[in-house]
């Protein structure tokens, strides 16, 4: 049985995914974003990497827990940067968990693959068949368009500080655009960077303060909780999967809205689905009623909402 905790999931009494460890039971975190990190210090499975931005962001210490469920083994997920998805086994049947994932390729990280398994837990949040997001390296070249222009102004580029941020600037560093990050994701890539990863964004400090002294013709990746303190002939871009909603661009008050996401689209979910080819899938973060009657439509596999 699959039950959804306050936060996280937790699979019979065998172990806890992306929540608070309960009882004796091991824990998985897939990777180092709020909605899936334990709210205290926590013994875990996880990678490296994610313990290490999970202390850095959240003050949330993960410690590396031994592996005490049958043959359990990790794959990258390609949501971010040392996300994972885990299988394991119980009673002989082979579970698969996603968390969030995302299987393009892109400059950063390498999209998660399909693994055969019985039951698949799945990340669906664009599940709907609205969310077809188009390739990403057209929305690059997009957003390349706008910098080029508009060079006589500041041009703010708003991501989410993990992940996000960092796709956007590996794409800068590939096509060689200078850039600058506010000082919360220059954070965030000095650890990456220490792991391999060569984001080269100078660090702006807090755009708060900073912003009243950059140049015309300057690019910053920022969060987007500091898209209200910007200078006065600039120009805002926001980057996310929600951007594929006329709503987002108004609501964000922004100039533009590129759909940019590392989630699995619409077209993705049920390619992943159909290749993982499980006796039963189980979607969370999602709407129950569209995921269970899409996969039931489209893949003829029995689904339940969580």
């Amino acid at each position: 049985m699959i039950v959804k905790l306050k936060k996280g999931l937790k699979v019979g009494n065998s172990i806890i995914l992306d929540g608070n460890k309960e009882e004796n039971l091991p824990v998985f975190i897939s990777h180092a974003h709020e909605d899936h990190l334990p709210s205290r210090k926590t013994r875990a499975i996880s990678s490296s990497l994610t313990r290490e931005i999970a202390n850095i962001r959240k003050g949330r210490e993960l410690i590396k827990a031994d592996e005490r469920l049958q043959e359990v083994k990790v794959y990258d997920a390609g949501h971010v940067p040392g996300a994972q998805m885990i299988s394991f086994y119980i009673n002989d049947k082979k579970y698969l968990y996603t968390g969030d994932f995302s299987v393009n390729n892109t400059p950063l990280i390498n999209g998660a693959k399909p693994v055969k398994a019985d039951i698949l837990i799945v990340d669906a949040t664009y599940i709907s068949s609205e969310y077809i997001f188009p390739d990403q390296k057209e929305v690059i070249k997009e957003l390349k368009d706008i910098i080029q222009d508009n060079d006589k102004k500041i041009i703010y580029i708003f991501a989410y500080s993990f992940g996000k941020a960092q796709t956007i600037a590996s794409w800068f560093d590939k096509y060689k655009i200078e850039y600058y990050v506010d000082e919360s994701i220059y954070k965030i890539n000095k650890v990456l960077n220490k792991h391999g990863y060569k984001l080269k964004g100078k660090n702006i400090g807090d755009l708060r303060i900073t912003h009243k002294f950059l140049k015309e013709g300057s690019v910053i990746i920022a969060p987007f909780n500091k898209r209200y303190h910007v200078n006065g002939n600039s120009l805002k871009v926001g980057v996310s999967g929600w951007a594929i909603q006329p709503w987002f661009k108004y609501q964000m008050k922004l100039d533009f809205a590129l759909p940019i996401s590392d989630h699995a689209d619409h077209r993705e979910l049920l390619k992943f689905i159909e290749k993982v080819d499980p006796l039963i899938v189980f979607g969370f973060q999602t709407n129950k009623k569209v995921f269970e009657e899409t996969i039931k439509k489209e893949l003829g596999i029995y689904a339940v909402g969580l």
